[in-house]
């Protein structure tokens, strides 16, 4: 994985190893952290909190990549089982990720990669592995992608970051969905991602606001609707159900490029 690059360690802690990528030939050099969260609701809060003190001169404009165990969920939807999230020891990560400017990578495979390893009703899946990068990383690499592999001997399933181009079939572009122009905070959540602040030239910023706010629409879009061709079948079906053709729960596809 790590062939032909060069590593230099920075700092590290309990909770991370913070260091320097420099690929081979004339490509960028890039900081990469890995993140193992602590596993104490308390001490994770305060990590989460510290982050931007810890790392005080990154900015969003900084070729910058987090991957590892977060051991935080971001929302409900990246839990199943157990009781519900709780907000409140959620929301110093969501504060992080949204001070620091990072944005999640596209990934691939069934979105939870740990689990409590009961059975039945008692069996708690969450997405506690993850990798997360400033736009800049994003731009620089834009065909990453983070693919769940097979959980073997462990409570947690391995993830793998490619950051070279991979063919593969059904590929889709951006779309931009009709619902959401139905929902009250879809100018706000646009107008905060796109004002997000950067120092870098214009022509370039230009292109870190179109991928940064595509992105948040994407993230948002998930949290907020869930998956809209689920949701779009099982209200047809629930239509069908009834005798009752339902042409307006059909959401309608904008292309955008």
């Amino acid at each position: 994985m790590w062939n032909n690059l060069n590593i230099q360690v920075l700092t590290q802690s309990q909770s991370f190893i913070h260091v320097l990528v420099t690929p081979p030939a004339l490509e960028q050099p890039w900081l990469c952290t890995g993140i193992y969260g602590p596993p104490h609701p308390a001490a994770r809060s305060d990590f989460w909190q510290d982050f931007p003190i810890i790392f005080p001169n990154i900015t969003n404009s900084t070729s910058w990549l987090l991957i590892g165990d977060f051991n935080e969920v971001k929302n409900q939807s990246e839990k199943k089982g157990g009781r519900q999230v709780n907000y409140s020891e959620t929301q110093p990560f969501l504060t992080m990720i949204d001070q620091m400017g990072f944005i999640n990578l596209r990934f691939r495979g069934d979105p939870y990669t740990w689990t409590n390893n009961q059975q039945g009703q008692d069996n708690i899946l969450e997405r506690l592995d993850r990798a997360l990068a400033t736009p800049y990383w994003r731009m620089a690499n834009p065909h990453a992608v983070v693919t769940r592999l097979p959980r073997i001997a462990s409570d947690h399933a391995p993830i793998l970051l490619r950051t070279k181009a991979i063919e593969w079939q059904g590929q889709k572009n951006y779309k931009f969905e009709h619902l959401w122009l139905t929902h009250p905070h879809l100018n706000q959540v646009v107008t905060s991602a796109w004002t997000q602040q950067s120092d870098v030239e214009s022509a370039l910023n230009l292109q870190l606001k179109l991928i940064t706010t595509g992105q948040t629409l994407m993230d948002w879009n998930k949290d907020t609707f869930g998956h809209l061709p689920t949701l779009i079948r099982k209200s047809t079906n629930k239509f069908r159900g009834h005798n009752i053709s339902a042409p307006f729960i059909m959401a309608r596809n904008y292309h955008i490029g």
